[in-house]
């Protein structure tokens, strides 16, 4: 498996930030003016809730560029270049994974305003095989119909990589208690 998704460029320049293990963990045009890729964080803490709402503010303000942890020049390959073309899509960003033997490179395509899919690609023959099995379960449970939730749709799939649609709602409702919708589910 490639571990890579870009080509050398002079083409386009990118943020990234860093975590705490100062590896890079995401990636996105200069030009992205929403936050996007925090659809791609988990903010079920409390740090975590205040991180998201802090960068929402910084894009806000348009000073995105004092808080990332650098630019690259880089170019993203045809081959997913053509996948948002496909996807109806203008814009990305990218989470590089969590490192292990199921890491997976997520791509979060939208239309610079909104996330419409997720773009999975293994980077590891244990999560092609996951990558695959996702497909297969996805299109079986939206055989069924289903009233108390939504299952996300394939939207492209090559045997390898797949794309998903974003069914996270606009505002979305954290709730830690067992309710009725729970159960309903």
């Amino acid at each position: 498996m490639k571990n890579s998704i870009f080509t050398k460029s002079e083409v386009e320049s990118l943020y990234y930030i860093k975590d705490r293990n100062n590896e890079i963990r995401w990636i996105f045009p200069i030009s992205l003016i929403r936050p996007t890729f925090l659809n791609l964080y988990n903010s079920n803490t409390l740090k975590g809730f205040i991180y998201k709402i802090l960068l929402k503010f910084i894009f806000k303000l348009k000073l995105q560029n004092k808080f990332v942890s650098g630019v690259m020049h880089e170019d993203l390959e045809e081959r997913y270049k053509n996948l948002l073309t496909k996807l109806n899509c203008t814009n990305y960003s990218i989470f590089t994974g969590t490192p292990g033997e199921n890491r997976k490179i997520v791509i979060e395509a939208n239309n610079g305003m909104e996330t419409k899919y997720f773009i999975k690609i293994p980077t590891t023959d244990s999560s092609v095989k996951l990558i695959q099995m996702e497909k297969i379960n996805l299109d079986s449970l939206n055989i069924l119909k289903f009233n108390c939730f939504e299952v996300p749709k394939v939207a492209l799939s090559d045997g390898e990589l797949i794309a998903i649609s974003n069914i996270k709602p606009k505002r979305g409702v954290s709730n830690k208690d067992f309710s009725s919708v729970h159960f309903n589910a």
